[in-house]
């Protein structure tokens, strides 16, 4: 067991509400948005730095991302003792339970748009992305079409910008997260009202691959 598992393991002992799922401390119960915390190691030794996580369960990804998260403890690296962890624990404990309210609030798609609202205008493809799926949970179909739409063109001007000695040199293979791009836009152009069970089907996805079934209580409309 990881180190980041062993100390996480016992602040959930001590805190309830928050449960251990694989690498990341989650704060039940999970939904459409993924609340929690995760350590993330640094090049000195012992030292580490503790995010805030927030993310979107209804977009596919293999891992947990970090676009809308924060590193906590004003940003600065955290000590974990190799010989006392329970000692590790009850201090990140302690900076992580000022964060544990805030996060418990952001609890459905209407809290994380507003989460994610200051970054419209962001031109990046992938957090158009995420706004898209996020503009369609929250029934705003028009704007997640017109984005979703445009998507599959962007991905094919921005590789047709490289030249042909510079494309030979990146990563070949396919790339998971614009094959989801290109299967929403033509999902959502095809099967308008069907679209949801894709997003409900990423989200199941997206539960098993991160261990969330522990915290999974589905929100009743």
């Amino acid at each position: 067991m990881s180190r980041a598992k062993k100390v996480f393991k016992l602040v959930a002992k001590s805190r309830p509400g928050l449960v251990l799922c694989k690498d990341v401390l989650v704060v039940a119960p999970t939904d459409q948005i993924l609340r929690g915390f995760r350590i993330e190691t640094t090049t000195e030794k012992n030292m580490v730095y503790l995010w805030r996580v927030i993310m979107p369960l209804y977009q596919p990804r293999t891992s947990v991302y970090l676009d809308y998260s924060d590193r906590i403890s004003n940003g600065d690296r955290v000590f974990i003792d190799p010989k006392d962890y329970p000692k590790s624990a009850r201090a990140i404990g302690s900076l992580i339970a000022p964060h544990v309210s805030a996060l418990k609030k952001l609890s459905d798609v209407r809290d994380f748009f507003k989460h994610i609202e200051w970054m419209i205008g962001n031109g990046s493809s992938r957090f158009r992305f995420d706004l898209a799926l996020t503009y369609h949970r929250i029934g705003d179909v028009a704007r997640a079409t017109s984005i979703l739409e445009s998507l599959p063109q962007e991905i094919e001007q921005y590789y047709a910008a490289f030249a042909p000695a510079i494309r030979k040199y990146m990563t070949s293979g396919p790339n998971p997260l614009e094959d989801a791009m290109r299967q929403a836009a033509r999902m959502i152009a095809a099967d308008p009202s069907g679209f949801s069970r894709l997003l409900d089907q990423w989200v199941q996805q997206n539960v098993e691959r991160h261990g969330l079934q522990a915290t999974w209580q589905r929100a009743v409309a």
